[in-house]
C-alpha cells in the first residue's frame, strides 16, 4: 500500500500538518504514547522525547517531573503523532476510610458559659 499526500491539482487548497502528520503516522506504523505515574514523575513511553523528559535507562523510557503532567499531554495532544494512551490518573484501589470519633481534652474544650 503506497501513501501520498495530494497534489495540488487535487486539492482544494494547501496541505493541512495534521494531513501530512496522518500520513506519516500511517506510513511509520507510529506506535501509540503510553502515559503513567511513577514515584514522582511521568514515565512516556513515545518514539519521541517530550519537553521536561529525559532517558532514564532503568526503565527504558523517557522521565518527567509529574508537576509537568499537563503541559506534556497538551504537547502530545496538539502535536497529534500518536494515539495517547493515558494511565496517569489510574490510581491504585484504597480501601475506605472511616472516621472515628474522638473525644476532645479538657483544656481544648470551649469554654463554659457559668459566669
Amino acid at each position: 500500500m503506497t501513501l501520498r499526500l495530494p497534489s495540488p491539482d487535487e486539492s482544494e487548497g494547501p496541505v493541512s500538518l495534521q494531513e501530512i502528520n496522518q500520513v506519516a503516522c500511517v506510513a511509520k506504523r507510529v506506535q501509540p504514547t503510553h502515559l503513567s505515574y511513577d514515584k514522582g514523575s511521568i514515565l512516556v513511553r513515545s518514539e519521541a522525547k517530550v519537553p521536561y523528559s529525559v532517558w532514564d535507562e532503568r526503565v527504558g523510557t523517557f522521565r518527567a517531573p509529574a508537576l509537568y503532567y499537563n503541559e506534556v499531554l497538551e504537547l502530545l495532544k496538539k502535536s497529534e503523532l500518536s494515539a495517547i494512551e493515558d494511565h496517569v490518573e489510574e490510581l491504585p484501589p484504597c480501601p475506605e476510610l472511616k472516621c472515628r470519633s474522638v473525644e476532645m481534652r479538657v483544656y481544648a474544650r470551649a469554654p463554659s458559659s457559668k459566669g
